[in-house]
């Protein structure tokens, strides 16, 4: 690693340290013509916004690919409609590539694991707006749709010329990818200036859309089609992926360890581990508060215990460990199911030097006395095999190097497997030529196979990389990541998520590479697991076996990759469970009821765990439900004058590992009812405020197939009325005062008759309407979050509302609106506040203040006492350290400071964000400690924020107890 690299991230290698951005900021390198006046990151006019990619990135596993990459399907023939073709996940497809052919890619892909695949658009003559892509299925496996973003590299890595594994050279890479939706909000993305979709496209133009599809744990095995369109004003354009799902899953933490840093402050490093576990990469610490949920929803296999000795051979530094004492603290701070490791040193022997050896067997046995692994960059030489303990235990336990180091001490690599130490491999900048590299302008295959044939084939068991978000200015249009422009997408797998409208980062399609690779290195480990560990290593070693002869061909570690898959499949092939099934009578009325009976076996003796019957839509009901094996059916409705003919089917579920499931099928004869008419009504809304509206919907079927429906509404004299009138089937109601105090239900019926038949018929149905109690403030509905606390206030004189005559609780408190509710509140209401007749206090608080009474009052109880210069400024703004200084005040025994003299808040304190020397501490706690307040979802408590009128009710009517 680079000096410069070394001390970024040694700014980030400490426990709870963040680092800052590089301040390194590069220029466009691309030609300003290049390209029809494209530059670098940007469009020409035609293409509209800068060019993004779009998708949501989901925590998701890797499905196999199932294609040999020749070119499938038919050529689209449509001259003004988008051209559209499909590529695998490894092919990178350039700007201005001729047009492919493939529309239909045939996949496989495990449970719990995402499987990807591009959508080509490229624009025909005249070019294409207003496009977007589609999944047009539901159920299967979730499709995750992204926009890829190019980048003009130039004039890239390093090139040794060896034709071993050199670079693309100079050009345009996607690589960014920008999500249509965004994971942390569930919404399309807003505000940024890189968007997903829809976009515009220039003709002979492509945009790869990057799409994930992952298979949920639960999906059954089987054949899944899963067509996608492309939208544009000039026309539409289909294409199908066929995914195979097998009858295995990837677990949910990847066997494979990992250690990736992230660099900038909590709350990008937070959604940026949360990118990478998404992934299945893991970053090198996580926030403690978050390690249970990251380990049970995100598959958190590790994390770096966070001492760091700051070792670098280039500045002769290296600090001696911590005691023990406190490492075996930490320790006992994490979750205990999680493996921790200590990141302890970096790169030591990078120039040869031994100078830190002592050191390096120091922090060895302090990690080794307090039961944690220690991680250090460096290779298996043998003066660090003894740790200088006695116990024979290596000085290092997680030895991390990079692939020429593994060349250099591959014999002791064995020694030390063999003693029982772990091995990881390394990757950065360009140390060889002919290694797998992670710079942007290698072929993709290169972040693929290092995690996962090579890794497996040389016993590594993790992955070490130093950095995933050294960003510059402009990371979109400039990837060097703190480098110059030699290392495109050094140190960077994600990007910053402003520019996309994100909460969190945006994923890379290397990130998604190195993915793939964790995936491929489950399933060589599943299937060691199973007894298969010579056969999947001799897969394995024909595409990975080293770091000189691993395969350059996609197609090769596919291939592979598929014999991994089918014998995995063919080892989880399910039991066979035969169902059998009937029912009392199978010919019944419209709307009768039958009961029905089903028996199961399992091939294997499995138990059967789970019934589902189903009707396939028919409109019938199960009772109690449809998930046992023996409930009752009621037939729907039979609306012609035939029988008619429902099939039930019912599954019944074993639980074997995997499960298995079997169907057998009942026919029933549903025979044409007499004439009915089938009313169904709803109102939207439901809940309206006293003499609020809602509106009214009804709709009927006639069994006959008859119109000419004749309809009546009636609210059964609650008082409301209907418009333009109850005779139609879709009125306005108004609901009648409700000042009853307390909620009502009024039942309003819509009936509807048909005429055509003798004998008539008619239905009806009853929608119940709730008409909240009248309310003080029109703005302040029984829904509102504050309501309790507004009404209590307003009851004690506490609060009037706005003159027209709305409370407004959206409005920030100002000071002199404070002493307002305060005063109010200690004199026990507006009534019972004094006049003021003397001097006043403050020189902006004069006789003609309308606040002038409660300040002075508050003055006069010890609330307040203004600023150092004598004035009290009634127009600031009151945050939320202030109403706590006047909240405590004013409830404490005695009022005033001089009331909470003897008052010692507990330990330890309630939020991180309130130390102990902070100036309003004792008045936070002690509202803590009355129930005033209790902090914000995050644990923070935020005392810079400014308090809202609805906020101050609630702190009012907590504080002294009204309407609780």
């Amino acid at each position: 690693m680079l000096p410069e690299a070394r001390k970024e991230r040694e700014r980030c290698q400490g426990k709870g340290r963040s680092a800052a951005k590089s301040d390194k900021v590069w220029s466009t390198y691309a030609p300003a013509n290049l390209r029809d006046g494209v530059a670098p990151g940007g469009r020409s006019p035609a293409l509209g916004s800068p060019r993004a990619s779009a998708g949501q990135s989901r925590l998701r596993p890797q499905l196999v690919l199932l294609v040999s990459w020749a070119l499938l399907g038919i050529a689209l023939t449509a001259s003004a409609a988008p051209k559209v073709w499909l590529a695998p996940s490894l092919v990178r497809v350039r700007p201005s590539d001729p047009a492919g052919a493939t529309t239909q890619l045939e996949l496989h892909a495990a449970r719990r694991e995402t499987e990807s695949f591009q959508i080509i658009v490229q624009a025909p003559p005249g070019g294409l707006s207003n496009v977007t892509v589609a999944a047009e299925y539901s159920g299967g496996p979730e499709a995750t749709l992204y926009r890829e973003h190019y980048v003009y590299i130039t004039p890239g890595t390093t090139d040794w010329y060896t034709n071993r594994n050199r670079p693309e050279g100079p050009g345009w890479y996607p690589d960014g990818l920008i999500p249509f939706i965004d994971p942390a909000t569930g919404q399309p993305p807003v505000g940024g200036v890189l968007t997903a979709a829809p976009f515009d496209l220039a003709e002979e133009e492509n945009q790869p859309i990057w799409v994930d599809l992952y298979v949920p744990p639960d999906l059954p095995a089987g054949n899944y089609v899963c067509p996608f369109t492309v939208t544009s004003d000039e026309g539409n354009t289909s294409v199908t992926v066929n995914l195979r799902v097998w009858h295995f899953a990837l677990p949910l933490a990847p066997a494979m360890k990992s250690c990736f840093l992230v660099y900038h402050d909590f709350e990008t490093r937070t959604q940026a581990n949360l990118e990478l576990l998404r992934n299945r990469i893991m970053p090198s610490w996580v926030d403690r508060n978050l390690e249970r949920s990251l380990i049970d929803d995100y598959g958190l296999n590790c994390s770096n215990l966070g001492f760091f000795s700051h070792s670098s051979v280039l500045d002769e530094h290296m600090d001696p460990p911590p005691p023990v004492a406190e490492v075996e603290e930490e320790i006992a701070r994490h979750e205990p199911d999680l493996y921790l490791y200590n990141y302890s040193a970096d790169e030591v022997y990078i120039t040869g030097s031994t100078m830190f050896f002592d050191l390096i067997k120091e922090w060895g046995r302090t990690m080794h006395e307090a039961g944690v692994d220690s991680l250090v960059a460096v290779p298996p030489v043998p003066a660090l095999q003894d740790d200088g303990s006695g116990t024979g235990r290596s000085a290092v336990d997680i030895w991390a190097m990079l692939p020429k180091e593994y060349d250099v001490f591959y014999y002791n690599v064995w020694d030390v497997l063999a003693k029982g130490d772990k091995c990881w491999s390394y990757n950065t900048l360009v140390q060889d030529d002919y290694s797998p590299k992670w710079q942007m302008d290698f072929a993709p295959i290169n972040f693929r196979i290092q995690p996962g044939f090579i890794n497996q084939s040389l016993d590594l068991t993790g992955l070490l990389c130093w950095g995933v978000d050294e960003w510059t200015a402009d990371t979109w249009n400039h990837p060097y990541g703190g480098y110059d422009i030699t290392y495109p997408g050094e140190a960077l797998f994600v990007y910053p998520g402003t520019e996309a409208g994100l909460v969190g980062v945006a994923p890379s399609m290397r990130l998604k590479y190195l993915r793939d690779g964790v995936d491929d290195y489950d399933y060589i480990q599943l299937l060691k697991e199973q007894g298969y560990a010579d056969w999947a290593l001799s897969i394995a070693r024909a595409i990975g076996p080293n770091w000189s002869d691993w395969t350059r061909d996609p197609v090769a570690l596919e291939a592979a990759r598929l014999q991994l898959g089918y014998k995995l499949d063919e080892l989880a092939v399910p039991p066979t469970v035969v169902v059998a099934a009937s029912a009392d009578s199978t010919s019944l009325a419209s709307g009768e009821t039958t009961n029905l009976d089903a028996t199961a076996t399992d091939t294997f003796g499995h138990s059967i765990v789970a019934w589902s019957w189903s009707d396939g839509g028919a409109g019938g009901s199960f009772s109690p439900s449809a998930s046992i094996p023996n409930p009752a059916y009621t037939a729907p409705q039979n609306s012609t004058s035939q029988a008619k003919t429902v099939i039930l089917m019912v599954t019944a579920t074993c639980d074997g590992v995997p499960s298995a499931s079997g169907r057998a099928f009942v026919s029933l004869s549903v025979l044409p009812p007499s004439h009915t008419v089938t009313v169904t009504a709803s109102a939207s809304p439901g809940i309206i405020p006293s003499g609020g509206s809602t509106t009214l919907s009804a709709s009927a079927v006639d069994n006959q197939d008859h119109g000419g429906l004749a309809w009546s509404w009636s609210d059964n004299d609650a008082g409301g009325t209907f418009s333009p009138s109850n005779t139609v089937a879709n009125p306005t109601y108004v609901a009648p005062t409700n000042s009853s105090g307390s909620d009502r239900t009024v039942t309003l019926t819509a009936s509807a008759t048909c005429k055509w038949y003798h004998p008539w018929a008619s239905g009806s149905a009853e929608v119940p309407l709730t008409v909240w109690r009248a309310t003080v403030f029109s703005d302040v509905l029984p829904d509102h979050w504050a309501y309790d606390e507004v009404e209590a206030c307003a009851d004690a004189g506490i609060v009037a509302g706005y003159g027209d005559g709305l409370y407004h609780p959206e409005l920030p408190v100002a000071r002199d609106q404070m002493a307002v509710y305060i005063s109010r509140a200690l004199a026990g209401g507006d009534d019972y506040v004094p006049g003021f007749t003397d001097t006043p206090t403050f020189p902006d608080i004069g006789s003609e203040h309308w606040a002038l009474d409660y300040v002075e009052y508050a003055v006069s109880q010890n609330v307040v006492a203004g600023y150092d210069d004598g004035t009290y400024h009634p127009e600031h703004l009151v945050t939320r350290d202030q109403m706590a200084v006047y909240v405590a005040r004013a409830i404490c025994d005695g009022t005033g400071e001089d009331g909470l003299a003897g008052y010692v808040p507990a330990d330890p304190r309630n939020f991180a964000d309130v130390a102990s020397d902070f100036w309003s501490y004792r008045h936070v706690e002690y509202c803590v400690e009355n129930g005033v307040v209790a902090g914000y979802l995050d644990g923070y408590y935020h005392p810079e924020i400014v308090v809202t009128r609805d906020q101050m009710a609630v702190y009012v009517a907590r504080a002294f107890g009204l309407g609780l």
